[in-house]
């Protein structure tokens, strides 16, 4: 039980302090997991780029990057929990689409959604909330705030 509320605590703590660090902004390129069949049936996979793993249940549109500044995150697997920023050169209306049709397939159960300035889509999945923000920005991209943390009444941290 201690440390449950050690963790819990670190992860608020984070979550609190994360908006008070400054500097430039560093992002990391997301290299989703890709299959490469050869014409005899044998399977090549790429795996993804380092530190990307810890988040193994979400999809990730093509060449979107990691701003690291922006990005913490707590355990691996499917059960991590956390905040990670996503910056994407599709637009927010795309971004949204992209996440609207592939998140099932990732086995997260919809809750809301609302396109919008600010778009949010929220999911479920075992003992965790999935909240994804996505705006656009003035550059025709789009800023994806992804947050996931333990649903009420589970045992997730």
């Amino acid at each position: 039980m201690e440390n449950r509320h050690f963790l819990t605590s670190a992860f608020v703590l984070a979550i609190v302090t994360l908006p008070m660090v400054s500097g430039c902004s560093q992002t990391a390129s997301f290299k989703p997991e890709t299959q490469i069949v050869a014409a005899d049936g044998t399977i090549t996979t790429s795996e993804p780029a380092p530190g990307f793993t810890q988040i193994p249940d979400l999809p990730f549109p093509t060449g979107a990057k990691m701003n690291i500044e922006r990005t913490f995150i707590v355990g691996s697997g499917d059960s991590w929990y956390g905040q990670t920023m996503i910056e994407t050169s599709s637009g927010a209306n795309a971004t949204f689409d992209f996440y609207k049709q592939k998140l099932t397939e990732y086995d997260w159960t919809e809750v809301s959604s609302v396109r919008a300035q600010t778009s949010i889509l929220t999911y479920m999945r075992s003992n965790r909330v999935l909240s994804i923000q996505i705006s656009q920005t003035r550059l025709g991209k789009a800023e994806i705030m992804i947050t996931v943390s333990p649903r009420e009444g589970s045992d997730g941290l």
